[in-house]
């Protein structure tokens, strides 16, 4: 049999149950025909990958990632970076920036495309987006991507500015949204802004091409640490213990899933007290976001994945990974990569070919 000449429809097949990435890219370059025949749009759904920060003595150019799908940690070769280039991760994008030629971009570190920022949008302090709840290009429809950024860093209050860009023409149009503060929780969904306030437990919707408030959902809540988009809902997630202290092992790490219901008159959050189903939420320092487990073999849903420190033996820092199961209400180590730093706004990053 001559694999050369297997049909483009069975090859697609077989790519689409190829999982990792790697795998992938290894089963485009056989020969000219498999490549042609399964482009990089055919790329099943990835698992992220989890960011890791890169040693002292590592070259400036690699940055090493953790493969939860693989259980392995991929080192990728990325000239456009250095020590200091490096801000946050945010879907598939990694957000770089050159602070002696004042330049910015979101960029894919497999295909090496950007989509290059004003430097005048992007946040003045590096050290603040790390603590701040910054997202990168959200697809909002039609190729078009939303970021958010903060302005006035070194003030207690600060304003957003909202940025939207069509992926091919690189132009941004800025559009300003509400006041924020310090803890606030902000996400994109079903085409507007969620501000979450920390202070209140308010909700604000803001209509994402004015930058005006739509509408507010009332009501106490316990206070959320993360605000994510779960496929057709709106999830607020609570942190019952300090999860990122050394001192709490991780299989006491607990958390609380609330739903934005707005199927009534009066547009409430809910506890949610039967499991997420199908989701797999995936938690870092300050953001999250959700993936469909069915789209992934041997993967169960009902379940969030998060980070903690670790210490080593010998002082330094480290970080584990665990899977907290909802019906269970129990959590598991999934990985201890003690020998490797993180960055502190620890990010993942879901690797594509597009």
């Amino acid at each position: 049999m001559d694999w050369s000449e297997l049909s483009p429809d069975l090859l697609r097949l077989i790519a689409k149950r190829l999982g990792e990435i790697s795998n992938f890219v290894r089963f485009r370059v056989v020969c000219k025909h498999w490549r042609s025949a399964v482009l990089p749009c055919d790329l099943p759904p990835q698992l992220p990958w989890f960011l890791l920060a890169k040693k002292l003595d590592a070259p400036s150019s690699e940055i090493k990632f953790y493969s939860l799908y693989s259980n392995k940690i991929h080192t990728v070769h990325v000239p456009e970076v250095n020590m200091n280039s490096l801000i946050w991760a945010s879907n598939k994008y990694l957000f770089l920036s050159d602070l002696k030629c004042m330049t910015a971009a979101f960029f894919n570190p497999l295909t090496r495309s950007q989509i290059r920022v004003p430097y005048r949008y992007w946040p003045f302090s590096p050290i603040y987006t790390k603590r701040c709840h910054n997202h990168g290009p959200h697809p909002i429809g039609n190729n078009i991507f939303a970021a958010l950024f903060m302005k006035d860093p070194e003030k207690c209050t600060h304003f957003l500015c909202l940025c939207l860009s069509d992926e091919g023409d690189g132009e941004w149009t800025k559009v300003e949204v509400p006041q924020v503060y310090y803890r606030d929780l902000i996400t994109f969904y079903k085409g507007n802004v969620f501000i979450w306030h920390f202070k209140t437990t308010d909700t604000q919707v803001v209509d994402i091409s004015t930058g005006d408030v739509v509408s507010v959902v009332s009501g106490r809540v316990p206070h959320f640490h993360y605000l994510i988009q779960a496929c057709d809902d709106l999830f607020g997630v609570v942190r019952l213990l300090d999860d990122h202290s050394f001192k709490i092992p991780i299989e006491e790490c607990r958390f609380k899933v609330y739903r934005l219901d707005q199927d009534g008159k009066s547009p409430c959050w809910a506890e949610i007290t039967k499991g997420i189903g199908d989701l797999m939420l995936f938690l870092d320092q300050y953001d999250g976001f959700c993936l469909k487990a069915s789209d992934f073999g041997g993967f169960q849903g009902n379940a969030i994945y998060f980070w903690k420190w670790s210490q080593n033996s010998d002082g330094t820092t480290g970080f584990a990974l665990g899977r907290y199961d909802l019906k269970e209400d129990k959590s598991q180590m999934m990985i201890c990569a003690g020998e490797h730093e993180i960055y502190l706004d620890v990010k993942w990053l879901v690797p594509s070919l597009c």
